[in-house]
């Protein structure tokens, strides 16, 4: 946005705009979830350089460095930003088979449902995975997949550690197994697809590594379960949405650090129509 502004600003002289393009420093911008940060944060501070009488060097930049995150963070923004769907009222519109359109308390809230439903998939199956309750979702009939001998001695090694995350396989012949049983909130996922990306030829057997190993992958099966752009949403399945989402201790962001959420504030809305200066 910066760079764009400055570059019409070259070109046609501050305070002009061409193309309905409003060239105005502080035209209002919407709010994601995401604290800001001191423009500092990840610059090295200065090493300090001791007085001449003493005998020692001054401290290396990268001893310096190793301070704690929360030495160089302000206190405000070390402070975790309120759930915004534990505010906002009962309306609530899809658009374009993607957003929702909620009214909070300060304003207009523009949630992108798919990153929404990736945090809480993830959420879910990390309370999951912590708690050692992780919910099945038998199949009325077994998905069966053709695998080599080496996978197959991996998958029947694996086999208690994927019944614990939820994930119920047997042997089903002499090359392939079968799978009976489906963490819940990866029913949706393609099975085939969910047991392919969970083999490693190098894998450990040892239970715990293990353990976390398949849990990571789960993880990042998250993305595949989600709603996606163009699912139309029923009005129950908003409701639990949004439910669920007031429940998260971080709702703001998807797994891979996307906005789930944008706030437009009353003020700026009335910026944007020039009801306020």
């Amino acid at each position: 946005h910066n760079t764009v502004r400055d570059a019409l600003h070259g070109r046609l002289g501050a305070g002009q705009s061409a193309g309905g393009v409003v060239l105005a420093p502080d035209l209002p911008r919407a709010r994601s979830g995401f604290p800001a940060l001191p423009q500092s944060l990840f610059t090295a501070p200065p090493a300090a350089v001791p007085p001449p009488s003493l005998p020692f060097p001054a401290p290396a930049a990268d001893v310096v460095r190793e301070r704690p995150l929360a030495a160089v963070v302000p206190s405000e923004v070390r402070s975790a930003r309120p759930n915004p769907f534990q505010r906002v009222g009962g309306r609530y519109l899809q658009i374009m088979d993607l957003y929702l359109l909620l009214e909070g308390d300060d304003g207009l809230l523009v949630v992108d449902q798919h990153a929404l439903h990736e945090r809480v998939v993830y959420e879910q199956l990390r309370s999951q995975h912590r708690a050692r309750a992780v919910q099945v979702q038998r199949l009325l009939v077994p998905t069966v997949l053709e695998v080599t001998p080496s996978e197959l001695q991996w998958y029947l090694a694996a086999q208690d550690a994927l019944a614990q995350e939820g994930l119920l396989v047997e042997q089903f012949g002499p090359g392939s197994i079968a799978v009976h049983g489906v963490p819940t909130v990866l029913a949706k996922v393609d099975v085939q697809k969910l047991l392919r990306s969970l083999h490693a030829d190098d894998g450990a057997v040892d239970g715990g590594p293990l353990r976390e190993q398949i849990a990571d992958r789960f993880h990042s099966m998250a993305c595949r379960s989600a709603v996606m752009s163009g699912d139309r949403l029923t009005d129950a399945e908003i409701t639990e949405l949004l439910a669920t989402a007031a429940t998260l201790e971080h709702p703001h962001n998807c797994p891979h650090g996307r906005p789930t959420v944008l706030t437009f504030g009353a003020s700026e809305l009335e910026r944007y129509f020039r009801r306020r200066c």
